[in-house]
C-alpha cells in the first residue's frame, strides 16, 4: 500500500544521504589528541643493543640453545631432530653433530654432572601423524660417548616418561639448582585445551613436573 511504499522510499533516501555524508578515513593528516588524561612518558629504550652472536653459523628451525656444562661449547637443537654443538667463539664457522633423532625435538638439557656421566635429556615427538595419539611425546635420556667434540649414541636412548601429544606438547626441560629436572608439558590437544586437562591435577598434561633423575625406583629406569 501507499504507507509501505512511502516508508521504503524514506529509508532509501536516508541511507543514501548518510553514505554521501560519510567521509573516507584519511591517514595523511593526523589530528592532535588534546583530551588525553595519561600522565608520564614512554619507557626509555633498553640499555643494550642486539647483534648476531655467531654470524658465521646458520641453522634450520632452531628451538633450543644452551651452554654445555663447562662453558666452552654451546648446544643447539633444530626442530627436525638434529642436535649440534659448537665452540663458544663468535668467529666459529663449524658445528659438530651431537645427535640425529629424525623426529621433532622440543627441548634438551645436559645433566649437571655431564662431564662425568655424559647424560643429556631430550623431549621429542615422531614427525608423523602417528604422533597424535596417546603417549606420543617422549622424555628420553641419551649418553654421550665422545666428548671432543661431544657425540651421543642414538642406541643409548632410555625413555623416562611419555605423555599424550596432539599439538600442544610442551617439552621445555631444565635442571634446577636443586639438581632436579623440571619438565613443562602441554595440554595434549590441538586447540584451546579441548580435553580440559589444564587444571586437572590427576594427569601429566598442562603441568610443571619435577623429576629426580638420579634415583632409580623399582621397575623404573
Amino acid at each position: 500500500d501507499m504507507r509501505r511504499c512511502f516508508l521504503f522510499c524514506a529509508v532509501i533516501c536516508c541511507v543514501t544521504s548518510l553514505s554521501h555524508a560519510a567521509t573516507p578515513f584519511d591517514t595523511t593528516k593526523r589530528e592532535l589528541w588534546t583530551t588525553s588524561k595519561i600522565v608520564g612518558s614512554p619507557d626509555p629504550a633498553p640499555p643494550f643493543v642486539l647483534r648476531r652472536a655467531f654470524a658465521n653459523l646458520k641453522f634450520d628451525e632452531p628451538l633450543e640453545l644452551q651452554i654445555v656444562p663447562g662453558g666452552k661449547r654451546w648446544l643447539l637443537a633444530e626442530r627436525k631432530g638434529k642436535i649440534f654443538t659448537f665452540a663458544d667463539d663468535p668467529q666459529t664457522s663449524t658445528t659438530d653433530l651431537l645427535l640425529d633423532l629424525k623426529r621433532v625435538v622440543y627441548g634438551v638439557a645436559c645433566h649437571p654432572q655431564f662431564a662425568k656421566n655424559g647424560f643429556i635429556y631430550v623431549t621429542s615427538v615422531p614427525d608423523t601423524t602417528e604422533a597424535y595419539k596417546q603417549d606420543g611425546t617422549y622424555l628420553s635420556r641419551f649418553t654421550v660417548t665422545e666428548f671432543d667434540p661431544p657425540r651421543a649414541d642414538p642406541q643409548s636412548e632410555v625413555v623416562i616418561l611419555k605423555w599424550p601429544s596432539g599439538g600442544h606438547n610442551g617439552g621445555c626441560v631444565r635442571f634446577g639448582p636443586d639438581g632436579m629436572l623440571y619438565l613443562a608439558t602441554g595440554d595434549g590437544s590441538g586447540i584451546a585445551d579441548q580435553w580440559e586437562t589444564g587444571q586437572d591435577l590427576g594427569d601429566l598434561l598442562g603441568a610443571m613436573l619435577r623429576i629426580d633423575v638420579d634415583r632409580v625406583d623399582v621397575d623404573r629406569k
